[in-house]
């Protein structure tokens, strides 16, 4: 695996950081698709990572509005600078025909049930 390009901060040490109160701002990016957390602290700028060690990207400001709460942190600034809306991830057929399995037997569930009388 190589290393990302820019240097990255988990949540843990992002916690840590803002409790001693060295974080100057927290900018969510805009890029492909969605939105990347930078943290800015001295001459620092890592972007918060996920656990396999790459940039966490977030479909939307609401998501990373909830996860910066959790964390204790209740402002943060925006740069929509070259934001393109579209997929964080790619299609999952294979979940769609899961789903759509489920749904087919629940609803043959659901008629054997009507039928017998029982619910």
């Amino acid at each position: 695996m190589t290393k990302p390009a820019v240097p990255l901060v988990t949540d843990s040490t992002l916690r840590d950081l803002v409790a001693a109160g060295v974080v100057e701002a927290i900018t969510a990016t805009a890029k492909a698709g969605g939105f990347e957390v930078v943290v800015k602290f001295g001459n620092a700028s890592p972007v918060l990572g996920n656990a396999r060690g790459e940039p966490k990207l977030y479909a939307s400001l609401d998501t990373i509005a909830a996860q910066l709460l959790k964390l204790g942190i209740k402002t943060f600034n925006v740069d929509a600078t070259g934001y393109k809306p579209g997929l964080v991830r790619g299609p999952r057929p294979d979940r769609a025909e899961a789903m759509k399995r489920a749904t087919s037997q629940q609803s043959a569930r659901d008629k054997t049930n009507q039928r017998s009388g029982t619910q």
